[in-house]
C-alpha cells in the first residue's frame, strides 16, 4: 500500500526478528545496503525498536561521559588534589575492558541493560579505588612507605 509521510511517498516494511537481537538484524540490513545501494531518490529511515535503541545508546553514552567527569570532580574535592583522582580513574578502563571481555566470552551483545550495568560497574570500581587510595594515604601518614602502604591497603580491601 502506498502511503504518504511528510508529504512524500512512503513504504513501511516491518519484520520480527525471532531468536535474534534486532540490532544484529539491523546491522545485516545496513551491510546489505552498503553492497547494494538503494536507487537514486529513495532513502531509508529506521523506526520502532531500532530508532529507540539508537536514541537510548546515544543518551547512555552521554551519561557515561558525564558520570566519568562527575566522579573526577568529586574526587578532586575529596582529595584536594588534581593528581590522586587520576589514580582512581585509571582503574575504570581496566574494568570496562573486563566487562567487554565478559560480554564477548558469554556471547552476549551490548544491550541497554549491559550499558546500565557498565554505569553501575564504573561506580563500584571507583568506590573501591577511592577506599584503597584513602587507606593508603592514611597508612603513609602513619609513617609507612608507599609500596608497603599500597600492599596493606590492597590486602585490607580484599
Amino acid at each position: 500500500m502506498l502511503e504518504r509521510k511528510d508529504r512524500q511517498s512512503a513504504l513501511t516494511i516491518t519484520a520480527d526478528a525471532l531468536g535474534r537481537p534486532s540490532g544484529t538484524v539491523a546491522d545485516e540490513v545496513v551491510a546489505y545496503l552498503k553492497d547494494n545501494p538503494l536507487p537514486e531518490g529513495i532513502s531509508m529511515v529506521w523506526g520502532s525498536d531500532i530508532k529507540r535503541q539508537n536514541d537510548s545508546f546515544g543518551t547512555l553514552g552521554q551519561v557515561l561521559l558525564i558520570s566519568f567527569l562527575l566522579i573526577y570532580l568529586i574526587m578532586v574535592a575529596l582529595y584536594d588534589s588534581f593528581v590522586y583522582p587520576f589514580v582512581v580513574l585509571f582503574s575504570i578502563p581496566v574494568a570496562v575492558i573486563g566487562a567487554f571481555l565478559a560480554l564477548n566470552l558469554s556471547m552476549n551483545n551490548l544491550s541497554l541493560f549491559a550499558l546500565l550495568g557498565l554505569i553501575m560497574l564504573m561506580g563500584l570500581v571507583a568506590k573501591n579505588a577511592i577506599l584503597i587510595v584513602d587507606f593508603t594515604n592514611q597508612l603513609k601518614e602513619r609513617g609507612m612507605e608507599t609500596r608497603e602502604a599500597l600492599l596493606e591497603a590492597g590486602k585490607g580491601r580484599m
